[in-house]
């Protein structure tokens, strides 16, 4: 939870902008990573954004910023991405002294290639640089892809050591760190030869047996040893198998596995999963009972049907039938069927298996049952 003290507000207006000339807030600015979650091959460089960025919706000046980054290691302490540098070729300002400097507090920067080091930025003196809302590029930092890993972090911690800290100096206020939340970033880095999809729609386009990787797509509805994921713009949905614990709905996870067809169903199976940010679990497509059968496939979308449900008290997956050839068959996890003969609407995400279509679903609340 965020604790923000206020002690004198006051605002600039220059050329129409507002502008935080002195806000004694101990949480202003945060320090993001961008972006926060991607897939890269072994062997290929990988490109973080640092941006600030206000939490309140003012343009901030900071005179001078100090950055804690930690990435992850092996076993053997070696950071699986290797530090390469830094530029600031896309950023608004140039900076007055940017850098990793030697004579960093706790010999953090001793060695810059061990995965720990502390970036130092300076605005020109007398004139800070401002943080839009929109937020500020700091720099960009270059690391390469040393090895293949499913999950490695960059972090930036409060503190690091007894004298090293992240921190954001106020532009105004001499002394004044006002850093807010510290943001983190996830890479996964695959083999040259997995194939890195922009989508799930591509994903399910490679044959079988191929291996495939991507982020970007929001999980919809996880179960006990799967769940589905589906492209934001509802493109496609498909079925991820694995084993451990399933990432939160509305997660978007970086996902790497093998695509296969199991009973019916385009999958993504043996895959290696890490959780990333969260995102807006898409609408729900309505369609009729017939969509499953014929036309465009909806496979590992979630989607709405309404019909009659042909059910037994209690069981867990009844038949629902608006009246078209084919009823589709309703699987429920973790409650019972609706009375037979209802009238229902319900929302799950569509899939297969040796029986023919099946919606599945996860919540009892998303079976509506007409008064």
């Amino acid at each position: 939870m965020r604790v923000t003290v206020t002690i004198m507000c006051l605002f600039l207006v220059f050329s129409g902008v507002i502008v935080a000339d002195v806000y004694a807030a101990t949480d202003a600015i945060d320090v993001q990573w961008w972006p926060e979650a991607q897939v890269v091959h072994v062997g290929s460089q990988v490109d973080l954004q640092l941006y600030l960025v206000p939490n309140v919706p003012v343009t901030w000046p900071i005179s001078a910023l100090d950055v804690i980054v930690l990435h992850s290691k092996d076993g053997t302490g070696t950071p699986y991405l290797t530090y390469q540098g830094f530029h600031t070729t896309d950023a608004p300002y140039e900076w007055f002294a940017s850098g990793l400097p030697s004579t960093s507090p706790d010999g953090i920067n001793v060695d810059k290639y061990d995965g720990e080091f502390i970036y130092t930025a300076f605005a020109e003196p007398g004139e800070p640089a401002y943080v839009p809302p929109s937020g500020l590029l700091v720099s960009t930092f270059q690391f390469l892809a040393q090895t293949v890993v499913a999950d490695s972090s960059i972090i930036t911690p409060a503190t690091y050591g007894s004298r090293c800290k992240t921190a954001v100096w106020d532009g105004t206020l001499p002394n004044k760190n006002v850093v807010g939340l510290r943001g983190s970033a996830k890479v996964m880095v695959v083999p040259q030869d997995v194939q890195i999809a922009s989508s799930v729609a591509e994903s399910k386009s490679f044959e079988e047996e191929t291996q495939v990787a991507f982020v970007g797509a929001v999980v919809t509805r996880s179960f006990d040893n799967f769940f589905y994921i589906e492209d934001q713009n509802r493109a496609g949905g498909i079925r991820v198998n694995f084993i451990g614990e399933a990432p939160a709905e509305g997660n978007i996870p970086m996902v790497w596995g093998v695509i296969r067809v199991v009973d019916g169903e385009r999958v993504i199976d043996d895959a290696s999963v890490s959780a990333g940010g969260s995102g807006n679990i898409p609408g729900s497509l309505a369609m009729n009972c017939t969509a499953p059968f014929v036309g465009l496939n909806p496979q590992g979308l979630l989607v709405t049907l309404s019909g009659r449900a042909d059910s037994v008290s209690g069981a867990s997956e009844f038949f629902l039938n608006d009246g078209s050839p084919n009823p589709v068959r309703v699987e429920l996890h973790g409650f019972g069927a609706p009375p037979n003969q209802s009238f229902v609407s319900v929302t799950g995400v569509l899939g297969a298996d040796s029986y023919g279509p099946v919606l599945r679903v996860r919540h009892a609340s998303n079976v509506i049952v007409a008064q």
